[in-house]
């Protein structure tokens, strides 16, 4: 039985795209183990879950942006003293790509480089940031800009020394191909397609905020943040308040966007026509949250363009939305309008244009036959847009590159 070494910086929690590619591997008959740089509080250093082995090796996570440190060598000597020998070591993202190097290196293995964005596009933003101005001294500066210099060129050297290189859209995957010096070995698009579902439409949401039966719910789930065009979308329903329609925002909070919720809910409260038709709910497990997907009327997914990342996301809300049938609202950017206009599964908007979202949302909810199309092509979605069906171009990348 081979053994796949899996690499990540940080803990497992929330990681969807590596429990779904871990259990294909694991039924696949390949020995997967998964090993987190970093432990997390309350949590084992080893165990066992879903059929593949979970270890935890420092306190602390490696440097994001920093290419060599104690912390790296230190998990290199732990993963050689207190892990079996990989045939394969699978990396997720850069601050463990030199990790993974030298342990394919030293174990003679396959390398796969994983990558969950562009981070050449990231390096070239937080090099702008700090030459824009920060609170460093100009020595701290030189030495943070230095360090994101290396890390820079080590990523777009390793990209063809990397057995296989996987990114999450074509448009990204095109950008990483662009900046590797010489023509990639293997590469796969794998995107973070939801498993396909049969979901009954609920009223876990009319339920849950008492909401009358006629009134139609839009739902944003997913983290709640900055930059997600959240605030464009709440000041939408502004000029929607002669339609029976509420918005529904549902999903975490990081500590560092804490201020911006906070923010946006005294706002809501303070306002009365906000008041009554924008809630927020929180966090809900991975594995109820469809359930509460699928009461509502139309998937809701705003981002806004501050960087390329952004602009070229495809985010797993919408292989939620598309699960729990519901018709999608989203951005007008790439590989959403791909998704969205090609299935004819809903529309696509300037997320900067509060009043365009709220003039297309009205002609949505005012178009029956619209939305009816739109339910009726979400089935094809379903069954082409799952992870039964990606899930077979990760088993033709391990079979290729051997």
């Amino acid at each position: 039985m081979k053994k796949v070494c899996v690499l990540l910086n940080k803990d497992l929690s929330h990681q969807t795209r590596l429990f779904r590619e871990n259990e294909t591997l694991v039924k696949a008959g390949y020995d997967v183990s998964v090993v987190c740089v970093s432990e997390i509080p309350g949590k084992p250093k080893q165990e066992k879950q879903n059929g593949y082995a979970v270890c935890r090796l420092l306190k602390k996570r490696l440097y994001k942006y920093h290419l060599v440190s104690l912390r790296l060598l230190k998990s290199f000597l732990k993963v050689l003293t207190s892990h079996p020998r990989a045939d394969y070591v699978h990396v997720h993202d850069p601050p463990v790509l030199l990790l993974g190097f030298l342990l394919a290196k030293f174990w003679k293995a396959r390398l796969v480089y994983d990558s969950h964005e562009w981070w050449d596009a990231l390096f070239q933003e937080e090099q702008d940031r700090l030459n824009n101005g920060t609170n460093m001294t100009p020595a701290q500066r030189r030495k943070k800009l230095g360090q994101l210099s290396w890390m820079r060129r080590f990523e777009s050297w390793v990209l063809p020394h990397c057995d296989a290189v996987i990114a999450v859209n074509d448009s990204i995957g095109q950008h990483m191909q662009a900046q590797a010096p010489k023509p990639l070995k293997y590469y796969a698009t794998i995107r973070n397609f939801s498993p396909y579902q049969q979901i009954e439409r609920s009223n876990r949401l009319h339920d849950h905020f008492n909401l009358p039966a006629p009134t139609k719910v839009i739902l944003y789930q997913g983290q709640i943040a900055r930059k997600r065009g959240i605030d464009k979308a709440v000041e939408a329903i502004e000029h929607l308040a002669d339609v029976d329609v509420v918005l529904v925002l549902i999903g975490p909070v990081l500590p560092a966007d804490e201020q911006f919720l906070q923010t946006l809910l005294t706002r809501i409260e303070a306002s009365e026509t906000l008041r009554d038709r924008v809630f927020y709910k929180g966090f809900i497990p991975s594995s109820e949250l469809l359930q509460w997907t699928a009461s509502a009327d139309l998937g809701l997914q705003p981002i806004i363009n501050t960087c390329m990342n952004h602009y070229l996301c495809l985010p797993n809300k919408i292989f939620e939305y598309i699960q729990a049938n519901i018709p999608i609202a989203a951005s007008e950017f790439p590989e959403l309008r791909n998704i969205v206009e090609n299935y004819k599964i809903g529309f696509v908007f300037d997320p900067e244009n509060p009043r365009q979202i709220a003039q297309k949302i009205r002609q949505f909810f005012d178009s029956p036959e619209l939305k009816q199309a739109y339910l009726s092509n979400l089935q094809r979605a379903k069954q082409e847009l799952c992870w039964e069906t990606e899930e077979q171009k990760l088993l033709d990348l391990y079979a290729a590159i051997g």
